[in-house]
């Protein structure tokens, strides 16, 4: 590297030019000072090796390096070294530029020095630590170049307690510098710090002292006026919430917060005092309206609180058909008025009843210059009319409308108010109207009763005699109205018929109801229903002694012919059978043969069930034993097992989930209602059908189910099916034959019993009987003893 004759004066001039450096060196490339400034020689050994390897950096081509010496070397104090590399010809590195800076010359580290000296005046240390935990610079010289090995760089500001090795604590504060790894810490003894806080604190203190006392006073003067009046206005409050608002408050001259707040109170008393006067009056129009159902009586309240407002007179006009007393042909309108000049302005119902049917509410505050009403020039004309609509649930009854002698400018509160009383008209009126309904129905029903020839009885939902007809209370015994209001068992003492009207069953019941006279009636009761309440019974009694006695005389034919025919029958069927023993019998004879012999076991069978019919509707013979349910289905079904298999019919029998306990029943009669349920279900059913016969227990009751894939019964033969000798009209009977009793068996075992029997069926899905047979049966004594 060529050196310039001016290296000097160049360096001087550069050292002038940045008041950083302390001192500048030039070294070549073999690491020989070649220059300086300020002229002073410095010994190599000033400089360590870290020095020296930092010039090999700079000569090997680091551009720029900057480190740390510690306070040894030159002037023993921490310096600051920057090396630049000097570029030559060739591009490499021919020397190296050296600036050293210590911090206590450096006139930009100074502040920072000064201020940690000046920590020293409070008792403590402040130093400058590097990344390592050294030392750069301590307020206390004999701490330069110490390390602290428990020093941690951190980026956050640190606040933190500590005691020295002598017991004293002390307060730490730790920040790190800004551009350098550099950490500034600052310790104080707790003592001088709670000292100085002390210090800071007593004058604060007494400052604030005295501002405390003057804002409490300022604040005790100011709000002692304040404290009167809103102790007067918890007094008016305190008045308003016992409901006393004839008090009126005093008013000041205050325009403040207080003074507003009290003619705010003031106007609320006046307002509260209004709308109680006008809430006394609305209560009193509601107990006119519910005191009566009579439209005259329910609206002269109403009218009497519409004159209040100052009107001259007030009116209410209905439309036609409104009232039940106006249901005619020729139905006027209904005219209730109230008021002084009420009949002088009475001409004017018919229009402003046609107005308030298309508007409401109408305010005319100068009739005479509004071409609304048709007015006559001989009729007095009102100052101001107020009309408003009277409707009640989108049904429009007519209006009320109200006349002043001079024009008048409606209020709102006004116009309210004469709203609110025409809804109280409205009612009224539908209240009146639906009374009127009522009674017309009323007195309609009671007709219809008169002239029905059946008794009918009317309950309510307690079992009390609301309503009679004539024919019921002759035949009770009752005089005219005599008995309403009564429990039925106050009213008569037939068994049947209580037991019958006191019954919680849901759904319509008939039951035979025998008179001491000879007379029985079938009562049949059914529920009236309003939504999911059960509202009483209607009850009706239809004489059927005719067709009991008529009943009576067939059975009685009946089981004297079945007698009588068992015996020829009999000898029939012998005889037939013995023509085979007299002689050979070709093949048409056997044909005839047959044809009888099967003749004479059909109506052998027949005359079979009208006996068994006989006998057990006449109750004789019942044979109580405990028996067990499901041997009696498996011995039924066993016994058609052939008969099935050559139908290709399946029989299923289905066990239940319950334990069955054994059945207080006449085992016979109980395997023959069975027997009939299965055969019907064989006889009606299709080919490879199936039949499922299932029992349960269920309310003290065993349910036995029999259950076909056959052709179906309609709902209106299933209403005659259990009668004798009915048979359901279809292709399939005539095929199958029967004599329509099995069914009427069925139903007589099972009400022998105290059960029942009933059938649910679908046309084209088959059919399943259910017979109800109670475990327990009642000890009873038979018609026969």
């Amino acid at each position: 590297m060529t050196v310039p004759e001016d290296l000097d004066l160049i360096l001087k001039r550069n050292f002038r030019s940045i008041p950083f450096f302390s001192q500048l060196f030039v070294f070549d490339s073999n690491h020989e000072q070649i220059g300086a400034y300020p002229d002073q020689e410095v010994p190599e050994t000033a400089f360590t090796t870290e020095f020296y390897s930092g010039l090999g950096s700079a000569l090997n081509g680091v551009p720029v390096q900057v480190y740390v010496s510690p306070p040894s070397g030159i002037g023993n104090k921490t310096v600051i070294t920057f090396m630049g590399s000097i570029p030559a010809e060739e591009g490499l590195p021919g020397g190296v530029l050296v600036g050293l800076a210590d911090l206590e010359s450096n006139p930009f580290t100074q502040p920072i020095l000064s201020d940690l000296v000046g920590i020293n005046d409070l008792g403590g240390v402040g130093y400058l630590l590097d990344e390592q935990g050294r030392v750069l610079y301590s307020s206390e010289e004999t701490l330069f170049g110490l390390y602290f090995p428990s020093f941690e760089l951190t980026p956050d500001e640190v606040f933190s307690k500590q005691t020295t090795a002598d017991g004293a604590r002390q307060l730490v504060y730790i920040r790190s510098a800004l551009g350098r790894p550099w950490t500034v810490m600052l310790t104080i003894p707790a003592v001088r710090a709670q000292q100085l806080a002390l210090d800071l604190a007593a004058p604060l203190s007494g400052v604030v002292l005295l501002i405390t006392v003057l804002t409490m006073a300022v604040m005790y003067i100011g709000l002692s006026s304040v404290a009167d009046s809103l102790h007067v206005l918890t007094e008016e409050a305190n008045r308003i919430a016992k409901g006393e608002l004839d008090h009126p408050l005093r008013m000041t001259r205050r325009v403040d917060e207080v003074g507003q707040l009290r003619r705010a109170f003031e106007k609320m008393r006046r307002s509260l005092k209004n709308r109680m006067v006008e809430l006394n009056r609305l209560l009193n129009v509601s107990q006119g309206v519910a005191s009566s159902l009579e439209m005259a009586d329910a609206v002269d309240t109403i009218l009497s609180s519409a004159l209040e407002i100052g009107a001259c007179s007030a009116r209410i006009v209905l439309d036609a058909d409104i009232l039940p007393e106006h249901f005619s042909e020729n139905a006027e309108m209904t005219c209730i008025g109230s008021g002084e000049d009420t009949a002088a302005f009475c001409y004017l119902d018919s229009q402003i009843l046609e107005i308030a049917r298309s508007r409401s509410p109408v305010m005319l505050t100068n009739p005479a210059r509004m071409p609304l009403l048709d007015l006559n020039e001989n009729d007095p004309v009102p100052g101001a009319i107020l009309i408003v609509a009277l409707q009640h649930e989108q049904q429009y009854y007519g209006a009320i409308w109200l006349a002043y002698l001079e024009p008048h400018n409606f209020l709102d509160s006004e116009v309210r108010y004469i709203v609110t009383l025409a809804g109280q008209a409205a009612l009224a009126a539908a209240n009146s109207s639906l009374f009127g309904r009522a009674e017309i129905g009323r007195k309609r029903l009671a007709a219809i009763l008169a002239s029905t020839p059946d008794p009918i009885l009317v309950l309510d939902h307690q079992d009390k005699l609301l309503l009679t007809n004539p024919v019921a209370a002759e035949l009770l015994g009752l005089e005219e109205e005599l008995g309403i209001g009564d429990k039925i068992e106050q009213v008569t003492t037939h068994q049947e018929l209580i037991e019958l009207l006191n019954t919680t069953s849901p759904g319509k019941i008939s039951k035979e109801v025998k008179l001491e006279d000879g007379r029985v009636f079938l009562a049949t009761a059914s529920p009236v229903i309003s939504g999911e309440h059960q509202l009483g019974r209607v009850c009706v009694l239809r004489d059927i002694s005719q067709h009991k006695e008529m009943d009576e005389l067939k059975s009685d034919f009946v089981s004297t012919v079945s007698h009588d025919l068992r015996s020829p029958l009999t000898l029939m069927r012998g005889y037939a059978t013995m023509l085979e023993m007299v002689g050979e019998l070709n093949e048409q004879q056997q044909n005839y043969v047959h044809k009888i012999i099967t003749g004479v076991e059909s109506m052998s069978h027949l005359v079979q069930n009208l006996l068994d019919l006989g006998r057990i509707e006449a109750e004789v013979g019942l044979k109580l034993d405990m028996v067990s349910a499901p041997d009696v289905i498996s011995e039924v079904t066993d016994s058609f097992k052939i008969r099935a298999s050559q139908k290709k019919i399946t029989i299923h029998v289905s066990q239940p989930n319950q334990t069955i306990p054994f059945i207080s029943a006449d085992k016979a009669l109980l395997q023959q209602a069975l027997r009939n349920l299965v055969d019907n279900a064989l006889n009606f059913n299709q080919q490879k059908g199936e039949v499922w016969v299932r029992y349960k227990m269920e309310d003290g009751r065993i349910i036995f189910e029999v259950e076909d894939t056959g052709i179906g019964i309609s709902p209106v033969d299933q209403q005659r099916l259990f009668e004798q000798f009915y048979r359901v009209e279809s292709r399939e009977k005539d095929k199958q034959g029967g004599t329509g009793l099995g069914l009427a068996i069925v139903k007589s075992i099972a009400e022998r019993h105290g059960g029942a029997a009933w059938v649910e069926s679908e046309l084209g899905s088959g059919s399943t009987f259910y017979l109800a047979v109670p475990i327990r049966q009642p000890e009873r004594k038979s018609k026969a003893e």
